[in-house]
């Protein structure tokens, strides 16, 4: 593996962390508002699919 390859592909694996981390920052900001207004409903909603 030359360092030019290993540098893309901790580029990708630097981004696809990055991607998780947005979308796991985002359901934490859902579930924080889910806990803040009492929409207990909805949250039985989504976790029940």
């Amino acid at each position: 593996m030359t360092s030019e390859k290993l540098f893309m592909h901790v580029n990708t694996l630097q981004y696809r962390l990055n991607s998780v981390h947005e979308r796991c920052g985002y359901l934490l900001g859902l579930v924080f508002i889910a806990l803040r207004t009492d929409c207990r409903p909805l949250t039985w909603m989504l976790l029940s699919r």
